[in-house]
């Protein structure tokens, strides 16, 4: 059976947050944050399923113990650039929190920087 593209969110992320309106823009923002988490996942080995949110973004930060980091995944960048990721996961998560949790208003420009930084971790992540 073969495995789903989470790539395909992010693009679908970029999709949404063209059309007029919040929820679009709301959407954008969960799409695109599910997109990388979901492809990070495949890099990393998980030993407790438990909050696999937090325990991912502990992986990433903590990348100098990398023993949770695929070896064939882990060497193609440099530690920092798995902490930089890890720091901006976390970040990327409080925002997608908000977009799905908070009645707030959520603006297009704030999507659209959402999506510039997760475009600029698949970058990172094509040497992987």
């Amino acid at each position: 059976m073969p495995y789903f593209d989470w790539n395909e969110y992010y693009t679908l992320a970029q999709e949404l947050v063209e059309k007029d309106g919040e929820k679009y823009s709301r959407a954008s923002i969960s799409k695109a944050y599910y997109g990388l988490f979901n492809t990070l996942c495949g890099k990393v080995t998980f030993h407790d399923r438990k909050d696999k949110h937090q325990k991912l973004i502990e992986i990433l930060k903590n990348a100098h113990n990398h023993e949770e980091i695929k070896d064939d995944c882990y060497y193609d960048l440099e530690r920092e650039e798995w902490v930089r990721i890890g720091i901006q996961l976390e970040d990327l998560r409080k925002e997608r929190n908000h977009a799905d949790y908070d009645s707030y208003s959520i603006s297009r420009k704030r999507a659209l920087d959402v999506l510039e930084i997760v475009e600029s971790i698949f970058e990172m992540l094509k040497k992987t």
